[in-house]
Parts: C-alpha cells; structure tokens; sequence
C-alpha cells in the first residue's frame, strides 16, 4: 500500500499545511460553538475534533510552527 503522499505527490511543506489549515478551522469552529450556544453535546464533540487535530501538531513538534502559521493567516 503507497502512502497518501506519494500517491498525490505531496511534499511534506503540503502535508503541513493541510494539517495547520485543518487545526485552525476546528479551533474556529470550536470557538463558533461555544460563543453561538451550542449544546453541551455539540462543543464538546468539536472540541474533541480539535483536540484530535492538535495532538497530530504536537507529536510532530510542530506547536510552534502551527502558532506563527495561525498568526500569519
């Protein structure tokens, strides 16, 4: 089986932005939740998908990266 990568011919400068370009927006649609008054059941599940996401970003050791990127956008 060929990764994902290889297949779609993505550098590793692509991966990177796919995976910050997805951490900001289910932080934005974290935060969307929670000032909109979504139901409890609701924040937390995107704050579980966000959470999923950032934990890719920090075994990576990429926190920092993915903080100036967000800044940067």
């Amino acid at each position: 089986m060929r990764r994902y990568s290889e297949e779609h011919d993505l550098s590793l400068s692509d991966l990177k932005t796919i995976i910050f370009d997805r951490g900001r927006k289910e932080l934005e649609a974290y935060t969307h939740a929670k000032e909109r008054g979504y139901s409890d059941y609701d924040v937390e599940n995107q704050r579980l998908r966000y959470i999923a996401i950032w934990v890719v970003i920090e075994e990576a050791g990429l926190e920092e990266e993915f903080g100036h990127w967000k800044m940067q956008k």
